[in-house]
């Protein structure tokens, strides 16, 4: 029952990774438009919102009245993930500084992308010994049923 929840814990993990890819990506495209992230967060979210998973959407609403600098702000803070904590401090600093932050969106949607592929790589890594062991099991003792039992049973006829 362990192996299931770790499982579906990696399973989530992926959709969540694959859901801020596609959030960061639409994101930066808007502000490379030249839009500020006051406008450009909200917009994305509400083109995006029924294409990502119910609990992102919910990290990713703006509480309040207090704007994306307190949606930041909550994100650097709060995450569940620890490591992808310092991005959303690093984009907060920006913003509050006035700095461009189309780059650094960039660069967490890349960085998270090629986080991606390497668990894929991973992951493809292991297939060959799975596929020996489904191999073994369900091709194998068939394939010789089919092979043998014919000759067993001209040899027992005869």
């Amino acid at each position: 029952m362990e192996s299931v929840t770790v499982l579906l814990r990696v399973a989530q993990r992926r959709r969540w990774r694959r859901d801020w890819i596609q959030f960061l990506e639409a994101l930066s495209v808007q502000l490379s438009a030249g839009f500020d992230l006051s406008y450009s967060w909200p917009q994305t979210l509400a083109a995006l919102e029924h294409s990502l998973s119910p609990e992102l959407v919910c990290w990713l609403r703006i509480p309040g009245a207090g704007g994306v600098t307190d949606a930041l702000d909550r994100l650097a803070h709060e995450y569940s993930l620890a490591g992808h904590r310092h991005w959303f401090r690093t984009l907060h600093g920006l913003y509050l500084a006035g700095a461009p932050i189309a780059d650094a969106v960039r660069a967490v949607a890349t960085a998270l992308r090629s986080e991606q592929n390497r668990d894929l790589d991973a992951h493809a890594r292991t297939l060959p010994s799975r596929l020996n062991i489904v191999l073994l099991l369900f091709y194998l003792p068939p394939a010789l049923l089919v092979l043998f039992v014919p000759l067993l049973g001209t040899a027992f006829l005869s």
